[in-house]
């Protein structure tokens, strides 16, 4: 599974809001995950809005992260059309414009066993089996046509290298240990 939210402390981030969506309030939501369609099952409907760790208005006092309680979810493109009800009209909705919409850990959705979210995978130690030898550290996961890839960071020199994340190479992911155990093919850390 690939998962693009950001974690920001205790705040995961899902997505960005771009822009407003007609005259009654509602906003159209750049969604950092896929498909757009987990939104729904968030066990929550109370999301934090804060502005973007990019975006601050010049010259203006910051603005402070609030919390809203999603009233609809609508999908258009690639994007979910959101509605709050604290936000009665599009004067309310501008003011959301650039900022991010995050919830804590506890109330994203579930996944499955084997699948995880690509925060997590960020930060864990790759040990490539049976030797136990300390490859790199993940540093992002990256969306690829056939498969995730992993972008690892090598210990030995610095450089970066992609792993396939696909069972044959990654055979244990241990999040309580922050490791990673891959059984690399020969050369594929040369590419």
């Amino acid at each position: 599974m690939h998962e693009q939210e950001a974690d920001t402390g205790d705040w995961i981030v899902l997505g960005r809001i771009t822009r407003t969506q007609g005259h009654r309030g509602a906003v159209r939501l750049l969604p950092f995950f896929e498909p757009p369609e987990r939104l729904e099952q968030l066990p929550t409907r109370r999301v934090r809005w804060q502005p973007a760790a990019t975006s601050r208005a010049a010259g203006g006092p910051p603005q402070q992260p609030r919390m809203l309680t999603v009233e609809s979810i609508r999908y258009h493109k690639q994007f979910v059309i959101l509605t709050f009800d604290d936000i009665p009209d599009m004067t309310a909705a501008e003011a959301l414009t650039g900022g991010e919409i995050a919830v804590t850990r506890d109330e994203l959705w579930p996944v499955e066993e084997g699948q995880y979210f690509a925060f997590d995978l960020v930060g864990l130690e790759v040990v490539d089996s049976p030797a136990g030898t300390l490859v790199g550290v993940v540093e992002s996961l990256v969306a690829g046509g056939a498969q995730d890839l992993l972008r690892v960071r090598k210990a030995r020199d610095g450089t970066v290298f992609l792993i396939p994340f696909v069972r044959p190479i990654v055979s244990e992911v241990d999040l309580s240990a922050k490791r990673l155990t891959v059984c690399l093919p020969p050369g594929l850390d040369d590419i």
